[in-house]
């Protein structure tokens, strides 16, 4: 089969939270529909695979995406475990025999999210919360996780739970790491793509815009990315999001603007995101008016 050039996939688009509809399901999403996704992609003939994770309605690890791959988890009895979270602390036994190989020119995984895989900064305790999981839940979550990770790193070498990037998508980092994936920060492949510093270098004000602007973004997400990259080269930038958080460092940036409360609420800035966008323009303008 002739290569088929590059090949892009995904997280959100095949198992993101959006997808869910609003119904969170934290002990039963997973990430088989990105893996396979990653499995078309190779039938394909892909030469390498780019893969996007986030906006992960799950934190399974990755589990889903592996079996899609040909991974089998299996209880003591050499039973099936359940998808998602809630099999985590099932499994037993993992075969990865039969688990398919990187395409020749490998996979290059883009995560903004630096965080490993658990502990306090780990992907059930950090970003469980948002998937559905109470306090206490997000304990268990985190240390079921680390089990498994001790059991997949006896199979695969690549298996390090302290891989920065490795909590990302709730864990889906991790296993594409333990594939053999390079993990890399997607914020910075996607300004090295776009020549994003030499725009900034030939701009006089910058404005960068995340959904909800909180206490993980300094974790190397966009906006953080694109205000270091800005002051880095001693030009103003400006924050549009769609919510603030009050624990989120809006230090840095010379104006914040938040749509929620510009609209009222968070209802009525998703209602009519465009309108309150053009607000926001507006706002900016005059308190940028010299």
């Amino acid at each position: 089969m002739p290569s088929a050039g590059t090949g892009v996939v995904e997280l959100a688009t095949a198992s993101g939270i959006e997808l869910l509809g609003g119904t969170l399901r934290p002990w039963d999403a997973h990430t088989r529909g990105l893996g396979q996704a990653l499995a078309a992609a190779l039938d394909h003939g892909v030469e390498r695979l780019v893969v996007g994770i986030g906006s992960s309605a799950s934190t399974d690890a990755g589990t889903g995406l592996l079996t899609a791959l040909g991974a089998r988890f299996l209880t003591a009895r050499a039973g099936p475990v359940s998808p998602g979270a809630r099999g985590l602390r099932d499994i037993a036994v993992i075969d990865v025999s039969e688990l398919r190989g990187l395409p020749p020119g490998g996979v290059t995984v883009l995560c903004d999210v630096r965080s490993p895989l658990t502990g306090e900064e780990g992907a059930a305790r950090v970003f469980g919360p948002q998937k559905g999981f109470t306090t206490a839940e997000c304990r268990r979550v985190d240390a079921d996780v680390r089990t498994f990770a001790g059991l997949l790193a006896g199979e695969l070498a690549g298996a390090r739970p302290d891989e920065p990037g490795a909590g990302a998508a709730g864990g889906a980092g991790f296993a594409l790491f333990a594939w053999g994936g390079a993990l890399r920060s997607g914020a910075a492949a996607v300004a090295q793509r776009v020549g994003l510093g030499a725009a900034i270098a030939d701009a006089e004000l910058v404005v960068t815009g995340e959904g909800r602007f909180d206490g993980q973004s300094a974790r190397g997400k966009v906006a953080q990315f694109v205000r270091d990259a800005a002051a880095e080269a001693g030009v103003p930038v400006v924050l549009v999001a769609g919510q603030v958080a009050s624990d989120a460092d809006t230090s840095g940036f010379a104006e914040v603007v938040s749509l929620t409360d510009l609209a009222g609420s968070s209802v009525d800035a998703r209602r009519d995101p465009a309108r309150w966008l053009r607000r926001a323009g507006r706002v900016l303008a005059e308190r940028l008016r010299p």
